[in-house]
């Protein structure tokens, strides 16, 4: 309860600095004054987050001509870095990187509301996710692995990241598509799930690519179904899920920058346009895929907010299924 206030609080804050905050003068001091531009991440420092974001800070540096300073806030259900931003003027001076596990968060814990309380900017990348199993795992397909839990309900696990998080949800439904009842076993990391996959302490879990180009060529995991819509070319004999049978959204995970609302359009525009120019610099794609992750850009605000709608319209009815 305690971190709900706290929250509301904020918002308050944010609604009383707002006329302030969109004044010409702050319009002018963005790229043009010698304020640094901060970037909270709700992550630690050597993170997939903490590195993409200091991977683009030269680039923004460049564009803005100003330093670029990162501010690693974790913790606190993501709460601590969303009060950090709603903490700071609205004058473009201050951005957030958020993913996808942002939107998850908002619909299970309800400790914050991201359409009141943010601007979406730009989506600068997405990640592939594949749903694995342990190299000597009995299991060759996708519906090898559905019937044997269909003739024994429960005793499926699978890897999630916490309880009600992406993974847990998107798992949630896709069991529910294919008819059969498994059960989460939740990790701290994907590395400690992935451990346990290869290990044979969990029978599958949905992870991002980065795990699958680390761990199949040497044979110890094996990769049954892949969440895009179409098949992969690093990995072309993996199936999409629906090849597989199980009718779901595609799905990928995504991070992006976000401001604080109240901020003007005409510096929503500018820094949406700036961020898309510098995730596409070569020197940044080669950082982005050392994480795993691919340079997706969305530089359109609104063609942004609409995906993050769109994640939380199918959590949301992925969550009442954990929840029945």
């Amino acid at each position: 309860m305690q971190s709900t206030w706290i929250t509301r609080r904020a918002m308050l804050r944010m609604a009383a600095a707002t006329a302030a905050s969109i004044s010409l003068p702050a319009m002018a001091q963005l790229g043009g004054g010698k304020k640094p531009l901060r970037v909270i991440v709700g992550s630690a420092a050597g993170g997939a987050a903490d590195v993409i974001v200091r991977a683009m800070g030269p680039g923004i540096a460049a564009e803005l001509k100003v330093p670029v300073v990162v501010d690693n806030r974790p913790g606190g259900q993501s709460v601590i870095s969303l009060e950090a931003l709603a903490a700071q003027p609205a004058d473009g001076n201050t951005l957030l990187y958020i993913h996808s596990g942002y939107v998850a968060t908002e619909v299970t814990q309800r400790l914050f509301d991201l359409d009141k309380s943010t601007i979406p900017l730009t989506r600068v990348g997405t990640s592939r996710i594949m749903l694995l199993v342990g190299g000597d795992s009995p299991f060759g397909s996708l519906g090898e692995m559905f019937d044997f839990a269909r003739a024994n309900p429960g005793k499926l696990h699978y890897g999630t990241l916490g309880d009600g998080g992406f993974e847990h949800l998107k798992m949630a439904q896709i069991t529910t598509a294919a008819g059969v009842v498994a059960t989460p076993v939740p990790y701290k990391t994907g590395t400690d799930a992935i451990k346990d996959l290869i290990g044979g302490s969990v029978d599958c879990y949905m992870a991002p690519a980065i795990f699958a180009k680390m761990y199949i060529p040497p044979k110890r995991v094996k990769a049954l179904a892949i969440f895009d819509p179409q098949r992969w070319s690093d990995f072309p004999e993996v199936p999409t899920l629906r090849e597989a049978g199980i009718e779901v959204d595609p799905l990928r995970y995504w991070g992006g920058y976000v401001a604080r609302v109240g901020m003007p359009p005409e510096i929503v525009q500018r820094l949406s346009s700036m961020l898309g120019r510098v995730a596409r610099l070569p020197e940044v794609r080669e950082r982005f895929e050392g994480t795993g992750q691919e340079v997706d850009v969305e530089d359109d605000p609104e063609k942004f907010r609409s995906q993050i709608q769109g994640d939380k319209a199918w959590i949301i009815d992925a969550y009442r299924l954990i929840r029945t």
